[in-house]
């Protein structure tokens, strides 16, 4: 298992709730998929394999995350997904995984300072019988 801040994955479609770095002048679709090869980058040269579950925070939405796996992380076997929006925060959690996640758990944290903080996923999964 790991876990990977990826400082920002939004992917190339404006919905006003980016930060202004990310704003449709400044986000193209070409640094959206250079950020992309970057993460999947990181995440091979983990192991030959990448892990088996795959934590990710600051992803904006789970098109980002499904295109990460799907055409980066293709062929690692990530079945699973699982991705946990929020209304008040542009940068969001999620997981991929090769191992079945039976259920996921959502915590909210709530907010600081008068911020909305990420929610923290919790994911149960099964592995060689064990829950």
């Amino acid at each position: 298992m790991a876990s990977y801040n990826v400082e920002n994955l939004f992917d190339d479609r404006y919905e006003g709730r980016e930060y202004p770095d990310y704003s449709a002048e400044l986000w193209t679709a070409q640094q959206y998929n250079r950020k992309l090869v970057a993460i999947a980058r990181a995440v091979k040269a983990s192991s030959s394999r990448g892990p088996d579950i795959l934590c990710l925070q600051e992803i904006e939405s789970e098109l980002a995350l499904r295109e990460l796996r799907d055409r980066h992380l293709r062929g690692f076997g990530y079945r699973y997904l699982v991705f946990v929006p929020q209304d008040q925060v542009a940068a969001n959690v999620g997981c991929l995984s090769r191992i079945p996640i039976l259920r996921s758990r959502v915590h909210e944290v709530g907010s600081f300072a008068g911020v909305t903080l990420r929610h923290i996923l919790e994911i149960q999964v099964e592995y060689e019988g064990s829950i």
